[in-house]
C-alpha cells in the first residue's frame, strides 16, 4: 500500500510539485473539507486494509509517544498529553477514523505502538493473528513475521528529501520543484528573487526558511556542507484567492494519494494577505494558515480556491504517475540492495 502525500501549486494554469510526503496526516480534514471528490478517504484506507487482512486482525501502530494503556487498545484512542503538536494529533485523528471505519466493517482493529507489540508479540501480537500491519511509527518488523500494508523500507526511500527528489527527476516528467544541496548546482537558482532552504529530513515545515537570492549565495558554502543536510529550491508564488475581507491570500493544495488513486484533498492558506510589504513566513508559507475546501472553478461558491476540470484530470494523473516512479525507484533500490549483500 502507497500512501501518499503531495503538495502543489498552480503555475500557469498546470500543477507543479513542491513536495512529496510519505507518512501523511490529514486524512480526517481532507474528509471534512471535501467537495470535489465525494469519497471518504479514511473509509478507503480502511477498505484497503480490511482486504490485505483476509479476515485477521488489522494492527495500526503508532510510534512509542504515544501512550496507550495496556500496550494496545480496541477503541477511541485519546491522548492525555496535551504537549503534542497539531500535526501529531491530526495524525492521530487520522488513525482513530480509519481504525473506526474497519470495526463497523466487522473486522477487529488493535491501536499499539513498537514497543507494545515486542512486549505482546507471542500473545495478542503472534503473527498468525495478525493480518495486516498499518505502519505510522518508525520501526521495520523485519524477520518476525508479520507483513506490512506500507512497507516502512518504501518509507525510508521518501525520508531523504534530496534524494527522493534526484530519484524523481530521473523517472518523472511531471514538473518537479527539485531540492538541490550541490554548489555546481546554484545556476538553478541564480536568476530567482526568493530561494526556499529546507531540512533534509524535516517533516511539516520545520526548519523552512525563505532568503533572497542575494543573501543565499554567500552562505551557499554552509548551506552544502552542514551536517543537518539542507536542501534549496526556488520559491515559486503560489496561486491566491479572494477571501471573505476581499484580500488575496497565497494558497496551495494538499493532495492525499492511495496506490496511484487522489482520495482527499484541501488547499492551506497562509495567515496574511499575499500583498503585505511585511517579511514573514506568515505571509508566505502556507502550512502555518488554515486549511480549506476546493471547489470547481465554475461552480457558484465563492471566496474559496478553485481548480478547473483541467487541474483534477491533471492532478490524478500526477497521482498515477508519482506512485509508479516510486515503485520503480523501490525496485531499483532493492536490486541495489540484494547486489550488496550478494
Amino acid at each position: 500500500m502507497i500512501l501518499l502525500g503531495i503538495d502543489l501549486i498552480i503555475k500557469n494554469n498546470d500543477f507543479n510539485v513542491i513536495d512529496v510526503n510519505a507518512n501523511p496526516s490529514g486524512l480526517a480534514e481532507a474528509d471534512a473539507l471535501r467537495e470535489i471528490l465525494k469519497n471518504n478517504s479514511t473509509d478507503k484506507v480502511a477498505k484497503r486494509l480490511i482486504c490485505e487482512a483476509q479476515g485477521k486482525i488489522v494492527l495500526i501502530i503508532l510510534p512509542d509517544w504515544c501512550k496507550i494503556e495496556n500496550g494496545f487498545t480496541d477503541k477511541y484512542l485519546k491522548q492525555k498529553n496535551d504537549n503534542i503538536d497539531d500535526m501529531l494529533n491530526s495524525s492521530l485523528h487520522d488513525v482513530n477514523l480509519v481504525a473506526k471505519a474497519i470495526r463497523e466493517y466487522g473486522v477487529c482493529c488493535f491501536i499499539s505502538n513498537y514497543e507494545s507489540i515486542m512486549m505482546h508479540k507471542d500473545a495478542l501480537f503472534s503473527p498468525d493473528k495478525i493480518g495486516i500491519i498499518w505502519n505510522r511509527g518508525h520501526h521495520y518488523f523485519e524477520n518476525l513475521g508479520y507483513l506490512e500494508s506500507n512497507d516502512i523500507r518504501m518509507r525510508a526511500l521518501c525520508r531523504s528529501k534530496l534524494e527522493l527528489s534526484k530519484r524523481l527527476n530521473k523517472s518523472w516528467m511531471v514538473p518537479l520543484n527539485s531540492l538541490e544541496n550541490k554548489k555546481d548546482n546554484v545556476q538553478k537558482v541564480k536568476n530567482e528573487e526568493w530561494i526556499i532552504i529546507k531540512p533534509d529530513r524535516g517533516y511539516g515545515s520545520y526548519g523552512i526558511k525563505r532568503i533572497s537570492r542575494k543573501e543565499f549565495i554567500p552562505h551557499l558554502q554552509s548551506f552544502s556542507t552542514s551536517s543537518l543536510r539542507y536542501g534549496w529550491q526556488p520559491w515559486i508564488p503560489p496561486s491566491t484567492f479572494q477571501s471573505e475581507n476581499l484580500m488575496d491570500y497565497f494558497y496551495d493544495v494538499r493532495a492525499f494519494i492511495l496506490d496511484g488513486d487522489l482520495i482527499g484533498l484541501f488547499a492551506r492558506k497562509c495567515v496574511i494577505p499575499a500583498n503585505s510589504k511585511l517579511e514573514s513566513p506568515l505571509v508566505w508559507l502556507t502550512t502555518l494558515g488554515s486549511n480549506l475546501k476546493i471547489t470547481i472553478e465554475d461552480s457558484k461558491t465563492k471566496h474559496t480556491p478553485t481548480l478547473s476540470q483541467y487541474n483534477i484530470c491533471q492532478l490524478k494523473e500526477i497521482c498515477s504517475d508519482l506512485c509508479d516512479a516510486i515503485r520503480k525507484a523501490y525496485e531499483l533500490e532493492n536490486k541495489k540492495s540484494r547486489a550488496r549483500v550478494l
